[in-house]
């Protein structure tokens, strides 16, 4: 029985144990409707802003938060042992090269059931994950994929990189496969196997219309990620299995010493970082990038019955030119005053260019101005796209990159505020300097000696303007620490130490 969250915590602890050592588990239907983990997986959903996004049914978290708790506690206990998942509504959000990604968004008795799903499925993957997966999974995030392909460049001379994409990897999960893949990472409950398999299997409204989906898992999912990683972590561990983790490596005590006997053996050096569907190679020489390209792709092909795309997976020398991976270019260079060729990361200007656009877009909404106060709060979400978008790319050589960020908004912004003010009184709303009270999210405008300008509203007798990109300091993206999980109490500590420092961003 469980009773509060702290016995919660601590059963899912003890999963990611026993997980690490091999055990099968049963039951996990009885923990999905245990009322401690039911509260947890309400609270977890509400916590998240898409929470009031309705499925088909129109219904968000507030109407579940209105239900009397006895009764929802209930109605969410029926559902699991009647499971008939309801279609997902179907939306589509563009992408950057100017296609639509397709979203699927079930209903909050569903959304609770994913929940429920995920925070017993969680544990038990995590500790069959391979280590350098990054994407969505706990305390993990870009920065530390970017900082390990960096730092592999430098440390293993692997120059030549294969450039992965999976040609529509969510709409093309072989859901048989999938169940097959749970089963051998030790999730024995038939009846839980059953509840994903319905959920994968839901179909889609779109149009008044409805679609089956015999392939695929929604993104928009709760459980969906997680699903996701678990699909490829097969193929993460074949390619770790060529080099990283070869099976001749257990032994040996000291693994410098074992990869040495592995290259005299012919083995080439070979590193995969993944992110979610995003992945990148690296090994030494191009002879052998082609033999696991195509090893690959057969791999793929036969056994995931997914495919790679032929116009994105390519083959680089880093030396030559860049690749690119999650939002930068990665080089394989001398840096200035050195002869030691190391992994150099920048932003890719191309994709940089597209989020500023999108902000852009934001600015020129100004022109048409109902009042100050939605000047102010609309000046205030620019920011936030400012702020988060200056905290992705500066994890790199970022100064030029951030900077143009504020060029790019300065003469929109410029635009702008002549729209409203006209010619004659811009220099009313352009401001010198800040000081700590007029500063945007408490970022004082000082940098480089010497102080900038912004453009600016009034509203309530604060100054309200739009914050620069290049006053985020440039901070080299920095390592996953193996020992940051959720799942043990060392973990826990040591990453709450992390965020309080606010070294990284916390994702989870």
């Amino acid at each position: 029985m469980i009773r509060t969250e702290e016995e919660l915590n601590s059963t899912r602890d003890r999963m990611f144990h026993e997980a690490k050592d091999g055990k099968s588990f049963f039951g996990l239907v009885e923990l999905m409707k245990n009322k401690q983990a039911i509260i947890t997986a309400i609270h977890n959903i509400k916590s998240n802003k898409g929470s009031y996004t309705p499925g088909i049914d129109n219904k968000d978290i507030d109407h579940i938060l209105q239900l009397d708790e006895e009764y929802l506690i209930s109605l969410v206990l029926h559902s699991v042992d009647n499971y008939e998942p309801t279609p997902v509504r179907r939306v589509y959000i563009p992408k950057t090269n100017g296609k639509e990604r397709p979203l699927g968004i079930p209903t909050m008795i569903d959304r609770i059931i994913q929940e429920l799903a995920r925070l017993i499925l969680e544990p038990i993957a995590e500790a069959k994950f391979y280590h350098h997966s990054y994407g969505f999974r706990p305390y993990r995030s870009a920065e530390h994929a970017l900082a390990r392909v960096r730092d592999l460049i430098c440390k293993s001379k692997t120059y030549f990189a294969i450039e992965g994409d999976i040609q529509a990897f969510f709409d093309n999960v072989n859901h048989n496969k999938l169940i097959e893949t749970l089963w051998t990472m030790g999730v024995k409950d038939k009846r839980y196997l059953a509840i994903i398999k319905k959920m994968l299997e839901a179909g889609y409204m779109e149009k008044g219309n409805l679609f089956s989906t015999d392939v695929g898992t929604p993104q928009g999912g709760i459980i969906s990620p997680l699903l996701a990683n678990i699909y490829l972590n097969h193929f993460d561990w074949m390619i770790a299995n060529e080099y990283e983790y070869h099976s001749h490596t257990n032994r040996y005590t000291r693994r410098d010493s074992a990869y040495d006997r592995l290259m005299k053996r012919g083995h080439q050096p070979t590193f995969l970082v993944r992110y979610a569907d995003d992945w990148i190679i690296l090994t030494k020489t191009e002879e052998n990038a082609k033999r696991i390209l195509e090893k690959i792709d057969k791999y793929f092909s036969h056994r995931l019955k997914i495919r790679l795309s032929p116009e994105k997976t390519l083959i680089t020398d880093l030396r030559v030119r860049p690749a690119k991976f999650l939002g930068y270019c990665l080089k394989a260079d001398k840096p200035r005053k050195s002869d030691k060729i190391t992994g150099i990361l920048y932003p890719d200007m191309k994709k940089l260019g597209n989020k500023i656009r999108d902000i852009s877009r934001d600015v020129k909404r100004l022109r048409y101005l109902h009042d100050m106060e939605w000047a102010a709060v609309n000046i205030e979400k620019i920011n936030a796209k400012i702020v988060g978008l200056a905290n992705y790319f500066n994890k790199g050589i970022s100064k030029r990159a951030l900077q143009k960020i504020d060029n790019r908004l300065f003469w929109k912004m410029a635009v702008s505020m002549k729209w409203l003010y006209g010619c004659e009184k811009i220099n009313q709303v352009f401001i010198k300097a800040y000081d700590s009270i007029d500063s945007f999210n408490n970022r004082k405008f000082r940098h480089s000696g010497y102080l900038t300008k912004s453009f600016f509203v009034e509203f309530d007798g604060l100054r309200i303007g739009l914050t620069l990109a290049s006053i985020t300091p440039v901070a080299y993206s920095r390592n996953f620490n193996r020992k940051w999980t959720p799942y043990t109490i060392v973990g826990r500590n040591l990453w709450r130490q992390v965020s309080c420092l606010q070294v990284f961003p916390f994702r989870y």
